[in-house]
């Protein structure tokens, strides 16, 4: 679950991870939609950890979680709908150098959000998808490529809020465009961060022994 938590958080690297991300955000302040139900603690099935969301500035919302060194991440999320589709806007001006995602470059990662029962899933862009279509169509959308190691590439999107709502709306209807989907449930209603677990103790402190004897 530490490692789903980073993808929603920071984009980390997991198999079929996104790679496509706004340098402008991707919501105008009067585009900004309440989605209430976000509010809560998540969890992903059969995985340890949760994210949780509570009212954040501007008619957004907080994530965080704690992720494997205990540090505590946050993200500003705002949702908007373009077209008919709900997106999240994704962003955070946490710096981490860490080749784990792409919270060291001061980018609007987005994503899809559905909301069903207790359950929200979250679409995000298909790298490879849109590597192919820009392949096809290059004037599309103005955008930059930047290659890490090998074939592995990020996609900026590089055009102004209006221009990228624009393309995202058409991108929305074709079904693979946003196909690297993830499942949070819900937990609780609660938006308080739990505290940190201590790592259990070592065999013989519990029974009393100093260490090394």
């Amino acid at each position: 679950m530490k490692r789903m938590l980073l993808f929603v958080l920071l984009c980390a690297v997991l198999p079929g991870c996104s790679n496509v991300c706004s340098v402008y955000p991707i919501y105008t302040q009067d585009s900004v939609t309440a989605v209430p139900e976000m509010l809560g603690t998540w969890a992903e099935k059969d995985q340890d950890g949760v994210v949780v969301i509570s009212p954040g500035d501007n008619g957004g919302y907080t994530l965080q979680s704690r992720v494997d060194d205990g540090k505590v991440i946050k993200v500003d999320i705002h949702c908007t709908r373009i077209g008919r589709t709900l997106f999240a806007d994704i962003f955070s001006d946490q710096r981490d150098n860490s080749e784990d995602g792409f919270i060291g470059m001061p980018v609007h990662m987005f994503c899809t959000m559905e909301f069903k029962d207790s359950t929200l899933t979250m679409g995000f862009p298909d790298a490879k998808w849109f590597d192919a279509y820009f392949r096809q169509r290059p004037s599309a959308a103005h955008f930059v490529k930047h290659y890490e190691s090998g074939e592995d590439s990020w996609i900026y999107l590089t055009d102004g809020t209006r221009r990228v709502r624009s393309f995202l709306k058409g991108c929305a209807t074709r079904p693979k465009a946003f196909s690297v989907s993830h499942t949070l449930s819900k937990v609780s209603d609660s938006q308080v961060l739990p505290p940190e677990t201590s790592p259990p103790a070592a065999e013989e402190n519990k029974e009393g022994k100093e260490p090394g004897k």
